[in-house]
């Protein structure tokens, strides 16, 4: 997902889906009724470069992709391409086809900071060592604190264990408490000095805010954020219990290297699950991603006060270039303010 005001021209993926969100925060560069990108593309014909660039991909590349803009508020476009099952011909369609949004599930744990800090239940400096029982992390190889900033930034200092991280077959799932004692990374940096990549460090901090907030991190989210914004096909809980229906509309994975010509893969189950497992179309997301846009001056449906989201959106206190974030957002290194996260499971992609 990036929040944006330009159209990227890259390599779609050679995944199944690929989602580009692309979301419009300087307004003055599409007054009128007609504008262009920050890359020139008039708006005329962007769904004509959009459906040119699908031709040449889908059956080639990846069996099928999905595409949502979002423009002043609302959708501007959305279309699906290709299959979301080749074998039944599924068509993808993106208000109903179910995706594995990967590590933009984060996006979300950073919401709940955000919010949690909003109304003084959580300090974002706070240790997040002083949360857990004494002996809960065993592999600390320094004795510094480890922030929810740091958590954001990626600067915790974890190595990114990946041992574990997603299960193939949903069978003796364990429970997030379990999982974040199954898998522990080793710590190999102090806190603060390097932007390591950590789904567990994430994970671990949801499972703090999960105690302040008294509530299991998955049902926060649906009746919090997920409902509110009308996300209707969106589930964060990691075997979409909550909402098995959404099984039934889920996109089939595809290893698409010239050898594998689309041989089926396997959907992700991650036990960890704040860190990567929200399933939801591509249409439910570009809801969320519009919520983090609100017109200049009005508040965000997410936060009870325009300057949290403003906050959020902006460089963390202690971001260094190195690990360029806001706030868990990624900043974009073209100079043009665009803030993005992306995803991967086993056999999905999203951008």
């Amino acid at each position: 997902m990036t929040l944006s005001s330009h159209v990227p021209n890259r390599a779609w993926s050679s995944l199944l889906a690929a989602i580009f969100v692309l979301l419009v925060l300087q307004a003055d560069s599409f007054a009128g009724a007609a504008w262009r990108t920050p890359s020139g593309i008039p708006s005329t014909e962007i769904a004509s470069r959009i459906n040119e660039l699908a031709t040449k991909h889908i059956g080639v590349t990846t069996p099928g992709a999905v595409i949502v803009i979002v423009k002043d508020g609302g959708i501007d476009f959305s279309k699906g391409y290709g299959y979301a099952d080749v074998e039944n011909r599924i068509e993808v369609d993106p208000a109903t086809t179910v995706f594995e949004y990967g590590s933009i599930s984060k996006l979300f744990v950073y919401a709940t900071f955000m919010r949690l800090a909003e109304v003084g239940l959580l300090d974002l400096n706070a240790d997040i060592r002083s949360f857990l029982p004494e002996g809960f992390l065993k592999r600390l190889r320094y004795d510094a604190p480890i922030t929810f900033y740091h958590v954001m930034d990626h600067t915790a200092g974890f190595e990114d264990y990946l041992f574990d991280l997603v299960h193939a077959f949903p069978n003796k799932f364990p429970s997030l408490e379990q999982a974040l004692l199954n898998s522990q990374p080793a710590q190999v940096y102090r806190p603060g000095t390097v932007s390591a990549y950590s789904n567990y460090a994430v994970a671990l901090a949801a499972y703090i805010a999960q105690q302040l907030i008294g509530k299991e991190f998955f049902a926060y989210l649906r009746d919090t954020i997920f409902t509110p914004l009308a996300m209707h096909h969106t589930s964060a809980h990691p075997l979409l219990a909550d909402h098995p229906a959404m099984l039934q509309q889920k996109a089939i994975g595809y290893d698409s290297r010239p050898a594998m010509r689309f041989k089926k893969g396997f959907w992700s189950h991650i036990p960890l699950y704040p860190a990567g497992a929200v399933n939801g179309t591509a249409e439910d997301l570009a809801r969320f991603a519009i919520a983090l846009m609100p017109p200049d001056g009005e508040e965000s449906p997410l936060f009870q006060k325009r300057d949290t989201l403003d906050t959020m959106l902006s460089r963390s206190p202690v971001s260094s270039e190195l690990s360029g974030f806001a706030h868990g957002f990624i900043l974009s290194k073209d100079n043009r303010g665009a803030l993005g996260h992306g995803g991967n499971t086993a056999f999905l992609h999203l951008s």
